[in-house]
């Protein structure tokens, strides 16, 4: 699992390219980095995880819908698990694998601090992803992730096992 939000050499994403295991990638633009950082800079992934604005920079697309630029960055990438994060609106998953495009709901229902909770989304469902479990099903759990993250301030804590069951628990009752 990959995440950059710097500009790291070209010697570097070749190698990481290049791994034989499960690659999860996540990249992410910036004030520092707008435009030199996109997901375009890898040969390839297993999964990637980025929100609108950085799928729709690494594509050069503006006006396209969101399905056919995740598509596009899917097949340049030769990927089969694109995940977009739409803040308050959820998420688009697509895969090739499963045939399968959804939007994921967002479970938060109070937003203290959102800044991280795209980390914690790709965390989660990149462990998910890489254990083999479906694109949606990852997609739900890294969804779950990011609700209990925008209610942490800061980076105070991590989310951690009780909480997300307890999060399950309560989701399923």
């Amino acid at each position: 699992i990959y995440r950059t939000c710097q500009r790291s050499n070209s010697m570097d994403k070749r190698e990481i390219s290049k791994l034989n295991s499960f690659l999860a990638i996540n990249t992410q633009i910036n004030s520092g980095n707008r435009g030199y950082n996109v997901i375009t800079q890898y040969d390839r992934a297993d999964f990637i995880s980025l929100n609108g604005p950085e799928i729709r920079l690494a594509a050069h697309d503006k006006e396209s819908s969101l399905e056919e630029v995740t598509k596009k960055i899917a097949t340049q990438m030769r990927c089969n698990n694109v995940c977009v994060t739409l803040g308050v609106e959820g998420s688009y998953c697509f895969s090739s694998i499963d045939n399968v495009a959804e939007i994921v709901p967002a479970f938060a229902t109070n937003t203290v601090d959102r800044v991280g909770a795209g980390d914690s989304f790709f965390s989660l469902a990149a462990l998910c992803m890489a254990k083999g479990y479906s694109s949606i099903f990852s997609s739900y759990i890294g969804s779950i992730a990011a609700a209990i993250d925008v209610n942490i301030v800061g980076n105070k804590e991590h989310i951690k096992k009780e909480g997300l069951l307890k999060f399950l628990v309560r989701m399923f009752k």
